[in-house]
């Protein structure tokens, strides 16, 4: 996944920091605070319906998001991996 450009409320923009993201399962994947895993499952959800709207059944966005959400889940450390180094 490329780096998502985020528009600001005065008209400037942001770039994002690239989120990881997987098909498969990594050995040891990315360590993201708590608090940047609940804004990136936001992000997936409200990009995916955002993005949709007019065009695709609700349905469809639902299995988009559930790619969407795994692929990041498989590119994140474990909890197991988060005990061991004391970050959970």
């Amino acid at each position: 996944m490329n780096n998502e450009v985020m528009n600001l409320k005065n008209g400037d923009f942001a770039i994002l920091p690239e989120v990881p993201y997987s098909s498969t399962d990594v050995s040891e994947g990315a360590y993201i605070s708590h608090e940047d895993i609940e804004h990136h499952i936001m992000d997936f959800v409200r990009g995916n319906i955002n993005s949709s709207k007019g065009h695709m059944h609700m349905r469809e966005v639902l299995d988009d998001i559930i790619v969407d959400l795994c692929n990041y889940r498989n590119a994140l450390a474990t909890p197991d991996q988060y005990l061991k180094k004391n970050l959970l």
